[in-house]
This record gives C-alpha cells, structure tokens and sequence, in this order.
C-alpha cells in the first residue's frame, strides 16, 4: 500500500513553453514560473481555478519545497506515465532534477501505461479508470544505459539549435521507444512551412467559423481531434494559443475576439479572412506577423533571425 505522503505530483506540464539545463532547482522553478504567469497574462481557464494569485503562489511553494525535499531523500522511484509528450519528458526531465536537488543515490523505475485493459490508448493517465491502477503495466528498471539515454534525449529537447533533436530523432532504434515517439510530437509545435501555424493552431482555426463560436467549443472540439493523436495539450495552453492568434495588435490576425476574453464561456471567436487564408496555406502566419514563442530549448524569434518551420516530418529554417 502506497501511503499517501509518498506520493509527489508532477504539476508542470513539460510540453509547453521553454526548457533548458537545470543548474539549480530555484532557478529552474523560477524559469517556469515566469512562463506560466505570462499565459495567465493572456487570461485563461486557470484563473477560474484560483481562489487568488497571491494564495496560489504561496501554497505552490510549499507544495515545490516538500515535494523536493522528499525526492532529494528518495532511495527508489517509480514514475508512473502515459504516452504523451509531457507524460515522456517527464521521464527525461526526473533525473535532470535528482541531479539538481542532490539526489545521486536512486533506483528509478517506470510504469509506462501504454494501453487500457479495453485496448485504448493511454496518453495520460488522467483518463484512466482508478480502478485499472491495480492491473498496471510491469514494473520496469531504468538501467545505466536508459539513463545515459534519457540524458541524450534531454540535451536534444533543450538544445538551443533544433537540428540537435532532429538528429537524435533519426536514430533507428531506441532502448524506450515511447519516449522516441513522444519526442517527434515536439516537431508538431513549430510552424508549418506553408501556413506559419503549428498543429493544434491549425486545428483551433479549423475549429472555429465565419458565424462565430464560443471559445468553450473551439478548444473542446480541438482537445477532441487531438484525443484522436494520443496527445494532450491541455485548455489552459490551447485558450492561450487561440488568444494569441487574435492578439489585435498583430498586423494580420488570424481571429477575431469579441466579449470578455478572459473566460471560455465569455469569448466569442470568428475567422479573419486572413484566416482562412492561413487555414487553405495560402498566407504563412508567421512571414505575416512574426514570432516570438519557444519549443523546448529553442527560441524562435523573427526579430533574431532565428526562424524554423516544419516540412515534412523535419525542421527548415525560415
């Protein structure tokens, strides 16, 4: 019986926003603290979740600090995953962070769910039935050789050049060949090399008609396509791409917003003609209005030259 204080929740979904070599455990905590407090700039279903900003972080700190202390005094670990990006990096990121909070003296194991008793697939294990837990996967030792990997494997996804992780990527084989398929989900976040819109953009636009929808069934339209992929981005993140596509102070904005735009229930969406120009690939979002968003390691900047899209199941530079 696991008791309840040996389990430690892993809050920060690794799929989104930037990544890099962790050096100190504050000062990664820090990075992507300031990174999920810019997508609540935009406004976003979190908001509705918190009872207030200040309270939040506070209790968020406290949670950080005891869950630390616990994994730095850990002698075994068991990772329970799913199949998604973030399930994956999260394999990639565990023993980054050990190293940073001190812990040099584990055993890590996986139980990687893969597939439900049903034969559905398992992109995370928020979707499983508690009452499957009991007939999970076998328990599976993460070797010397997993770890030198897993490192490989993290140095590829927080690599400032993409063509790093394009590289490792074209290996033909893998010792954790789930966390070899997540990693090329990653390609799937930068901008297509016709459209400039990366694949869940594409699918909001999609999503979205000439009338007007609510937000509420643009992204849960687009969180049920992207079900179909065995992949997860959540609604904070994809309300905060759709705020995105319809910043007004774009020059060509692919949305239109009306309403309150803090809420889903409260934002009204309609399709620019730009828009559906985007959506046919007969405008390139990103030669349009730019970009300033980050995939991993990589920044990808209009005004630093440093442009890369997405052609083919590779990467060009822009």
């Amino acid at each position: 019986m696991i008791a309840p204080d040996d389990i430690v929740w892993l809050s920060d979904s690794l799929d989104s926003g930037p990544l890099c070599d962790i050096f100190d455990a504050e000062g990664w905590l820090k990075m992507r603290a300031v990174y999920w407090e810019s997508l609540r700039a935009y406004g976003s279903p979190m908001d509705q979740r918190r009872r207030s900003r200040k309270n939040a972080k506070s209790s968020q700190r406290t949670e950080d600090r005891r869950d630390q202390r616990r994994l730095a005094e850990a002698t075994e670990i068991v990772l329970w995953i799913g199949t998604r990006l973030a399930d994956q990096l999260a394999l990639a990121w565990m023993p980054q962070w050990l190293h940073a909070i001190g812990n040099r003296s584990y055993q890590l194991w996986i139980l990687p769910f893969e597939k439900t008793r049903a034969g559905g697939d398992t992109p995370s294990l928020e979707i499983v039935n508690p009452n499957e837990f009991r007939y999970h996967p076998p328990l599976r030792l993460i070797e010397d050789d997993d770890r030198t990997y897993l490192n490989q494997a993290w140095n590829a996804v927080v690599a400032p050049d993409p063509t790093r992780l394009v590289r490792f990527l074209e290996r033909p084989s893998s010792p954790l060949p789930l966390l070899h398929n997540a990693l090329r989900k990653i390609l799937w976040r930068y901008p297509d090399v016709r459209s400039g819109l990366n694949r869940y953009e594409v699918q909001i636009l999609a999503s979205t008609t000439n009338d007007g929808r609510l937000a509420a069934g643009i992204i849960g339209d687009t969180m049920k396509t992207i079900c179909v992929l065995s992949e997860g981005p959540g609604d904070n993140w994809l309300f905060w791409r759709l705020r995105r596509l319809g910043d007004p102070s774009l020059p060509h904005p692919a949305l239109e917003l009306s309403g309150e735009q803090t809420r889903l229930g409260d934002t009204e969406v309609r399709l620019t003609a730009v828009g559906e120009q985007m959506l046919r690939s007969e405008a390139n979002f990103v030669e349009l209005n730019g970009i300033d968003d980050w995939v991993g390691g990589v920044h990808l900047d209009s005004q630093d030259g440093n442009v890369w899209f997405h052609q083919e199941g590779t990467l060009v530079r822009g």
